[in-house]
């Protein structure tokens, strides 16, 4: 895929709907190698503290998961949630926009 057809599918993507695994694949990588925002809640870094992990171990995983949950849809705001792992250690994300990441928890399993 060129960078114009990518940067068209960018503009594209409904975050107001579940992605598929193929769609939270693409849309991190492309936050994560385009400037886009990464945060973390106050929670996420509660948790990685307590696993004694960083906020890079978390992004780490957002950069190379291998596998996905289903999207889970957050009662209180309707945003999607996403449960991604490695081996090692989960993450859950939600995308406050095409260009925003938001790291809601993360553990070492």
């Amino acid at each position: 895929m060129s960078d114009d057809d990518l940067r068209s599918w960018i503009k594209a993507v409904d975050i107001s709907r579940p992605l598929s695994q193929h769609e939270v694949r693409r849309l991190t990588k492309w936050i994560l190698q385009n400037g886009g925002e990464v945060g973390w809640t106050t929670h996420a870094r509660e948790e990685l503290k307590k696993d004694n992990m960083t906020t890079v171990d978390a992004a780490n995983v957002i950069r190379c998961w291998r596998y996905m949950d289903p999207a889970e849809q957050d009662q209180r705001t309707g945003e999607w949630l996403y449960r991604i792992h490695t081996d090692f250690m989960g993450v859950v994300v939600k995308f406050r926009s095409v260009t925003q990441l938001t790291g809601i928890t993360a553990w070492r399993k």
